[in-house]
């Protein structure tokens, strides 16, 4: 992660490569991200686990993500994700 890091902040003007670093980088997110956490899991485990599908979401450049919170999870009583949920309603 230190080599891609590196890498990906270099110009990508003069070092066509940062393009490739960067998105590998964010891949390795999503893959730790996912691994470190699961739905349904209360605390700071599932925040990895939904930052991840995210991120995986935006790298893949998905039109459409269904995001499935099941009962009990912490994120159903997060005001700013209800309020985004239900103006995109």
């Amino acid at each position: 992660m230190r080599r891609l890091c590196e890498e990906a902040n270099l110009d990508p003007d003069k070092y066509p490569s940062a393009l490739d670093a960067r998105e590998e980088f964010f891949w390795n997110i999503v893959l730790l991200s996912k691994s470190w956490g699961s739905p349904g899991t209360i605390g700071v485990n599932e925040g990895y686990y939904w930052a991840g599908v995210m991120l995986e979401h935006f790298l893949r450049k998905d039109e459409n993500v269904t995001v499935n919170l099941r009962y009990g999870t912490a994120f159903q009583h997060d005001r700013g994700i209800r309020r985004a949920i239900i103006e995109k309603l």
